[in-house]
């Protein structure tokens, strides 16, 4: 095992090892990801190389997982995803490679998009997104 490695990842912000944390940490416990809807409305495929994940449950924070397993930056449109409102917000993303393993460099300065219209979602290549958002359970 590369311990200088790990040792990088628990000193950054962007890691494979932070993000796993957080997200464990803010989602594990969640209504929605415990007890949410998950059947044949709730995974979706676009563009042959993004695969989307919902769980949503009535009352509760819905949560969308989007991950391109593509060489090329795509934008998708989640818009006609059952229950996905005309707006969505990043919560994390999995990191670009840097020259640590496992570790992002990331530039000063550099503001990152954390809110989509759901009918214009970037995501880059071999890049995993999730979102949160207010589910539209009136359509």
């Amino acid at each position: 095992m590369d311990w200088d490695a790990v040792v990088a990842q628990k000193h950054s912000s962007m890691s494979h090892l932070q993000i796993f944390s957080t997200l464990a940490n803010k989602l594990r416990h969640q209504e929605a990801i415990l007890f949410g809807e998950l059947d044949r409305n709730s995974t979706f495929v676009t563009s042959e190389t993004v695969f989307g994940l919902t769980r949503v449950k009535k009352g509760n924070p819905g949560y969308l997982l989007t991950i391109n397993f593509g060489t090329e930056e795509k934008t998708v449109d989640v818009s006609g995803v059952e229950k996905i409102p005309a707006s969505i917000r990043v919560m994390s993303r999995s990191i670009i490679a840097g020259d640590v393993p496992g570790v992002e460099t990331v530039e000063d300065g550099v503001e990152e998009t954390k809110r989509f219209d759901s009918n214009s979602v970037v995501i880059k290549p071999m890049e995993g997104k999730i979102f949160t958002f207010v589910p539209n359970f009136d359509a």
